[in-house]
C-alpha cells in the first residue's frame, strides 16, 4: 500500500494516533506487508509533525508485523535523515530531479551528484536500509 499527497497536517498526538490506528487496520485488513508513505514537499514548518507522525505509525505496524517504507527526497536539510533510518525499515530516496524545468538546463540525475547523495545519506542511516 502507498499513499503520496503534499503533506501530512497532523498537528496533535491523537490525531495522528488515530491516523496511525486506521492505516495499520486497513493493511492488515488488505493482507498487506507494510506500506510506503510518499508525502511529496512537507514545508519546513511541518516537519516537526511529519517526524511525530512517522513515529507515531512505526510502531503501530511494527506491532502488526508490518513494515514501514519512507520516500523521501535526495539532499534536502529541511528531512531528518537519521531519524526516519531510524523508525522506518527502509528509505527510498528519490534520487532525481538535479534539474528541472525553471533550473539551468542539464541531466536528470548525473553520476557525481546521484552518488554524492547517497553519501550524504549513508553518513546517518545504514546502507541496509536505504535505497
Amino acid at each position: 500500500m502507498a499513499h503520496q499527497g503534499n503533506g501530512p497536517d497532523v498537528c496533535e498526538s491523537c490525531c495522528a494516533q488515530k491516523l496511525a490506528r486506521d492505516i495499520t487496520e486497513y493493511a492488515v485488513e488488505s493482507h498487506e506487508a507494510g506500506i510506503v508513505v510518499d508525502f511529496e514537499e512537507v514545508p519546513d514548518a511541518s516537519q516537526a509533525h511529519f517526524r511525530q507522525f512517522i513515529a507515531t505509525l512505526a510502531p503501530e505496524l511494527h506491532s502488526a508485523g508490518l513494515k514501514l517504507m519512507i520516500a523521501l527526497p535526495a539532499r534536502d536539510d529541511a528531512y531528518d535523515y537519521e531519524f526516519f533510518g531510524n523508525q522506518c525499515d527502509a528509505i527510498v530516496v528519490m534520487n532525481y530531479d538535479q534539474h528541472w524545468l525553471t533550473s539551468p538546463p542539464g541531466p536528470i540525475a548525473a553520476q557525481d551528484w546521484f552518488v554524492e547523495n547517497l553519501r550524504q545519506v549513508f553518513d546517518v542511516v545504514p546502507p541496509q536500509r536505504s535505497s
